[in-house]
């Protein structure tokens, strides 16, 4: 029973007062109350036709009221049924409208996954799960790849004979690994090609990346650069960068692990550099000299904690010469256990002793970036400085080397590493923080901290939470 009607009555005697169906009559201290009694109103399944208004109870003014039934959107007829089609409706501005469906942010893949690029047939507007519909540049297949919730399984890129630009590789979700392919037979049929690294590995953190019958090449920069924490393998490729720096390159926790056949077309600084805790692994690969080949510091160098393990590994001259050091090391664990065969005499015709420099100190080293010895970027001033700088000549007057680098971009993650102070240069700044940033998203508890700042700043999403972090270091 509802008290939500009473009707106070005080009837003239003799008479009588009789409830009927939803009305129940109650006497109290000589009074007879009216109260509605909902349980015996039935219940219906739409508004009878003809019928204007609904009566309502006001919780505001404690009064009943009539409410025309076209407010409760059914225009005198009540609201209609939503369609019954198999689709989500809500209601919107008083009708029916579709609900979007939830679609999941990445694809997500059930099986090993087969891609293709083609740099003449192809188009990067193409699914790539075809020969017929083929990417056309590398990096668009992996992009994909990074862009999918690859779980479990595996990521094989088929890449059509041709010449094609830089390929940075990309952090991915799964467990699976991602495989480049072009000719093992003829790898200079492939060729990846760029005035910056060829293939490039900066900020990539997991992962397990192979890479098979590709000429590699930069015109400024390294023809590699494993520069993060990432593990990339390289079977049968032909090294034939013309820059003043090394073909291969791994720091900052990266692994590069070189195996079978490989052939070297050019010199430069050197073949191999690791350093800043990298891993360079050569297992029974064999390196033919294809060329002579010079380089101005050593074939093998590994310093600042890098470190290089070969085993059964072989390089053949030919009728050429390799003219420098074999190899040098500095403040690093190494060990190389080589063999070299043809008539030049061994590798590195040239037998100086190696030479030991000063101890690195990342406190107070210079970098070379990007090939310009007009300048070296000083650790302990955090800027440039001239070549003339007599700071500079006296650090390289006992015949210690800057360490090269491809980009600023790179020597400021180097700079983060090593938790030195703030660089001055922007390019140098903005690879800093870029680091600081990635260090901190990479913290167990980061994700708490993303739902903090979107909670309190109504940042969209982890991206923005990331921007917004970096613009405050």
């Amino acid at each position: 029973m509802s008290d939500a009607i009473k009707l106070k009555v005080l009837p003239q005697f003799p008479s009588r007062l009789t409830g009927r169906a939803g009305i129940d009559v109650t006497k109290e201290s000589g009074e007879y109350f009216l109260d509605l009694d909902y349980n015996d109103f039935p219940v219906i399944g739409a508004v009878p036709a003809g019928v204007t208004y609904a009566l309502i109870y006001d919780q505001a003014t404690k009064q009943y009221a009539q409410l025309p039934i076209s407010l409760l959107g059914g225009g005198g007829g009540g609201i209609t049924d939503a369609p019954s089609d198999g689709t989500t409706y809500g209601r919107n501005n008083a009708a029916w409208a579709r609900v979007p469906a939830i679609t999941e942010v990445r694809a997500r893949l059930t099986a090993d996954r087969a891609l293709f690029v083609n740099g003449a047939t192809g188009n990067d507007a193409n699914n790539g799960l075809t020969t017929g519909t083929a990417f056309a540049t590398l990096q668009k297949a992996m992009d994909v790849i990074a862009a999918t919730d690859n779980s479990t399984f595996n990521n094989t890129v088929t890449v059509a004979n041709g010449t094609y630009a830089q390929l940075i590789l990309k952090s991915y979700l799964g467990s699976g690994n991602v495989t480049f392919t072009g000719d093992a037979a003829t790898p200079g049929n492939v060729i990846i090609s760029s005035a910056g690294v060829a293939v490039y590995a900066a900020s990539v953190v997991g992962g397990n990346f192979f890479l098979s019958g590709f000429r590699l090449q930069s015109s400024g920069a390294q023809d590699i650069n494993v520069g993060s924490y990432t593990i990339v393998t390289l079977t049968s490729c032909e090294w034939a960068g013309t820059s003043a720096n090394y073909r291969m390159y791994c720091a900052n926790f990266g692994r590069l692990q070189l195996q079978g056949a490989h052939k070297v077309l050019t010199g430069g600084a050197g073949l191999l550099l690791c350093e800043i805790s990298g891993f360079l692994y050569i297992n029974g690969a064999a390196f033919t000299i294809g060329a002579n080949v010079t380089y101005s510091t050593s074939t093998a160098v590994a310093r600042t904690l890098g470190y290089i393990s070969a085993f059964t590994t072989t390089f053949s001259l030919g009728a050429f010469v390799v003219t420098g050091r074999r190899h040098q090391r500095r403040d690093f664990r190494h060990r190389l256990n080589h063999a070299v065969s043809g008539d030049g005499g061994g590798l590195g015709c040239n037998r100086r002793a190696i030479h030991m420099s000063k101890e690195y100190n990342v406190f107070d080293w210079f970098w070379i970036v990007a090939g310009d010895a007009t300048q070296a970027y000083s650790s302990k001033l955090r800027d440039y400085v001239v070549a003339a700088d007599p700071a500079y000549l006296t650090f390289v007057a006992d015949g210690t080397l800057p360490t090269p680098i491809d980009s600023e971009h790179s020597l400021g993650g180097v700079m983060a590493v090593s938790n030195l102070l703030r660089p001055i240069p922007t390019g140098v700044l903005d690879g800093y923080t870029d680091a600081l940033t990635q260090k901190i998203a990479q913290q167990p508890d980061f994700v708490l901290w993303v739902e903090v700042y979107q909670s309190v700043l109504a940042l969209p999403n982890v991206a923005a939470v990331l921007s917004h972090i970096k613009s405050r270091l």
